[in-house]
């Protein structure tokens, strides 16, 4: 699918069996990844995305933080993504 960020940029994300990665436009996602788990991969990928330069310690750290608040709200994948 593709995704357009509110700065104009298109990316591309997808899921395959391979650990998440993001770069040159892309966000990958571990298709076996579920639940929790898998909510913060996608939203420290995103972040690896968004804010190119932020280290890796804050890029986790900042993932966690919003999975939890969103965790905690009941935010949940719908099955089958």
């Amino acid at each position: 699918m593709m995704i357009k960020f509110t700065d104009g940029r298109v990316i591309r994300v997808m899921e395959e069996k391979l650990c998440g990665t993001a770069g040159d436009g892309e966000i990958i996602i571990d298709n076996r990844e579920r639940g929790k788990s898998k909510m913060d991969t996608i939203i420290h990928e995103t972040l690896h995305e968004v804010f190119e330069d932020m280290e890796e310690d804050d890029v986790s750290d900042a993932a966690n933080n919003i999975t939890e608040v969103l965790w905690a709200f009941g935010y949940r994948l719908r099955r089958g993504r």
